[in-house]
């Protein structure tokens, strides 16, 4: 598994110099450092992770975190699902692990799940930079409560433009 720190440094608490600097300079939160600490506890149990990756790690709000990951081979959903409870039960926080794919209609429905994504549409401007918008279910959005604002701060720093999400 590969995570935001090395495994040495997530393990005993004392950072080598690259990760000391990642740290200092911003690049890794405390809560990246706590989610890798944890995923590589569960490496030495768990043979799927060895091929995993650690993309990003993102706390929307005070008890919502992201965990985005890459893999070489297909993770089993219900591997995804055990993580996030596992994750979720150290942490004490709502985990979503995220399988990042380059399918944005899947990756993003993964992200703002349980609420159903109707369209992603591309607005287009003038001056030629671009923007995405989102669609989703105004009655599972009613049903379930999610701040919008740090969900569209999230896709917007993912996506690397602009997102709005808009109810239907």
């Amino acid at each position: 598994m590969k995570g935001r720190i090395c495994k040495i440094c997530a393990e005993s608490g004392i950072f080598c110099e690259q990760c000391d600097f990642k740290i200092k300079q911003g690049l890794i939160s405390s809560t990246e450092i706590e989610i890798s600490k944890l995923m590589y506890e569960l490496e030495n149990k768990f043979k799927d992770l060895e091929h995993v990756q650690i993309e990003f790690v993102s706390e929307v709000d005070s008890s919502n975190i992201f965990v985005i990951i890459t893999s070489d081979s297909s993770i089993k959903p219900s591997f995804i699902k055990f993580l996030s409870s596992y994750l979720g039960e150290k942490t004490h926080k709502n985990v979503k692990v995220i399988e990042k794919t380059n399918d944005m209609k899947r990756f993003i429905s993964q992200i703002l799940f349980p609420i159903r994504v109707l369209s992603i549409n591309q607005i287009w401007s003038p001056d030629g930079s671009h923007e995405y918008s989102i669609r989703v279910s105004n009655y599972d959005l009613k049903k379930n409560y999610i701040n919008i604002a740090g969900l569209e701060k999230l896709l917007s720093n993912l996506l690397q433009y602009k997102t709005r999400i808009q109810t239907y």
